[in-house]
């Protein structure tokens, strides 16, 4: 195969201005060294790297795709004032252009807006203790001894919004 990037420097214009190149990058380099590279007629930029096994797209707003195959590594950039949204097999995730993220997984929705988080539909089951930051009033539960203006008694009763297992 190194015979096949030899003087391979090489490209192809279009009639719109874009163009297919393929770039031996270090002549001296042992192996198989080489780029293939696409820029397109917008400023946009497609290339990979055979050596790194890395494919990268450039947008002319600043938006940049890569994979890192020998990483095992995808990331998506985006310009601010972007927009996001991924869907599978009919949950979506979604980033708005302010940053708000939306993780919809069928009938249950959980929003990051603002630093407040929704959850909307389901149950919540937590496997793990919950600390509050900065503290916080303590929390009784039913068969709690306590203490009160009115006196010492045991709770009896719980809510019924929130369940403890």
């Amino acid at each position: 195969m190194a015979d096949l990037w030899t003087n391979l420097d090489k490209g192809t214009t279009f009639g719109d201005g874009s163009v297919l190149r393929y770039h031996k990058v270090d002549p001296n380099a042992s192996g198989d060294h080489a780029i293939l590279y696409f820029s397109g007629f917008d400023g946009s930029i497609l290339s990979y790297d055979v050596t790194a096994s890395l494919f990268t797209e450039n947008f002319p707003d600043g938006g940049v795709v890569k994979y890192d195959a020998s990483g095992h590594a995808y990331s998506i950039s985006l310009p601010n004032g972007a927009t996001f949204q991924v869907t599978l097999n009919g949950s979506t995730i979604a980033v708005d252009s302010s940053g708000n993220v939306t993780v919809n997984g069928g009938s249950n929705t959980v929003t990051i807006d603002s630093g407040v988080i929704n959850i909307d539909g389901g149950t919540i089951n937590i496997n793990t203790d919950i600390v509050l930051a900065g503290g916080g009033p303590g929390i009784a539960r039913v068969g709690d001894q306590t203490v009160c203006p009115a006196g010492q008694g045991r709770i009896i009763t719980g809510s019924q919004v929130v369940t403890s297992g």
